[in-house]
């Protein structure tokens, strides 16, 4: 990065602010950040300066911690340290909650000017209307990891990944995420009951975790232009894209039970 655009970022981004009312870090400026900014500064320098800016724009309605600013890792160094991590999941004591811990640290450190990563950057077209794209970056028996792209407004709905983890880091934009857990006993309705176990507004640097068995079931939507890298693990195949469902579940709480939510499969 050039000591021109460091300056820039000093003059330009004075905006972040954190009211402990309400829980939020934000970083007004950074959401200028679009499309239109990473065409005028092209993708490199747009990456770059989103990395010089890290950790200060997570802001959620459940308080999550800030993560801890560190050096910048390769694409080869990145998938070589999650390459170790996801290899513990065949070990009789892994700990779900403590590998997307530190899947997150890696992902975290991930610098998003490396060269492979500008060029998916670059690869990018809008395919599909009112949904996301989703492509595969890499993929081995233990994990894969992905890039989804949203336009303003486009959502995945609420879905489960059945038997898997999953880390999802905010590159760009902001995006909106909402994850439940599936409750054991049914509703008196014998209906599907979801717990919610957080409400996300991530910007970028910020990163969003799930288990298999706990906030499994999420949805995601994107205020503007947006786009995330998540791990999966183990990813995706045959019989886990079989297993998978799309939920939706009531607006009002259960028996007035706070994040408590009757459920129902959609589609399977």
């Amino acid at each position: 990065m050039t000591r021109e655009l460091i300056l820039w970022l000093l003059r330009n981004f004075r905006a972040c602010y954190v009211s402990q009312k309400m829980n939020l870090i934000r970083v007004d400026d950074v959401n200028k950040l679009n499309r239109r900014a990473t065409i005028k500064l092209g993708a490199q320098a747009a990456l770059a300066l989103t990395a010089a800016l890290p950790f200060i724009s997570c802001a959620s309605k459940i308080p999550t911690k800030k993560m801890e600013k560190t050096s910048l890792i390769p694409w080869n160094e990145f998938i070589a340290k999650v390459q170790e991590l996801a290899k513990t999941q065949h070990k009789h004591n892994w700990n779900e909650l403590t590998y997307t811990k530190n899947v997150s640290k890696v992902i975290s450190t991930l610098d998003l000017a490396d060269n492979t990563i500008i060029g998916f950057i670059q690869n990018y077209k809008n395919l599909h209307k009112n949904f996301p794209e989703i492509n595969t970056l890499h993929k081995e028996a233990d994990f894969m990891v992905s890039f989804v792209e949203f336009e303003a407004g486009e959502k995945i709905k609420l879905h489960d990944h059945p038997g898997m983890s999953g880390v999802i880091r905010c590159m760009e934009g902001r995006l909106n995420v909402q994850n439940y857990t599936l409750q054991e006993k049914r509703s008196l309705n014998n209906k599907l009951l979801l717990k919610q176990e957080s409400s996300l507004t991530l910007t970028p640097g910020c990163t969003s975790t799930l288990t298999s068995t706990t906030g499994n079931i999420h949805s995601l939507q994107a205020d503007t232009f947006s786009r995330l890298i998540d791990v999966f693990t183990p990813p995706y195949n045959d019989e886990r894209s079989k297993n998978s469902r799309w939920y939706k579940k009531n607006s009002s709480y259960y028996q007035g039970i706070r994040g408590l939510f009757e459920a129902d499969i959609i589609k399977s």
